[in-house]
């Protein structure tokens, strides 16, 4: 999650101060989707997966949009396996 804008670090930022709650034995919780991350390393990757606008793959078969790329490759293999090693990344669509 190295790749992320200044202004999605902000909305991390902002999201980290005023979205999570921790527990007693140093879990996360999510307090948008209630989703506990129990490891923090995590943390970065649920908020750019679940809650951020950062990258969309849209599907130029089916019009399917997927916000991260294991989900739309995902997609790809269970929909249109005859496309077996498209380069996804033709289809991401950056904000």
């Amino acid at each position: 999650m190295d790749d992320v804008t200044e202004q999605q670090q902000l909305d991390f930022a902002t999201y980290t101060a005023n979205h999570v709650d921790r527990t007693n034995s140093g879990a996360c919780i999510c307090m948008l989707c209630g989703t506990v991350i129990k490891q923090e390393c995590n943390l970065k990757r649920h908020f750019v997966v679940r809650h951020s606008e950062s990258c969309q793959y849209f599907c130029p078969f089916c019009k399917r949009s997927y916000k991260n790329k294991h989900s739309f490759s995902n997609h790809m293999s269970g929909r249109h396996p005859e496309y077996k090693g498209l380069n996804l990344d033709r289809y991401a669509v950056r904000n």
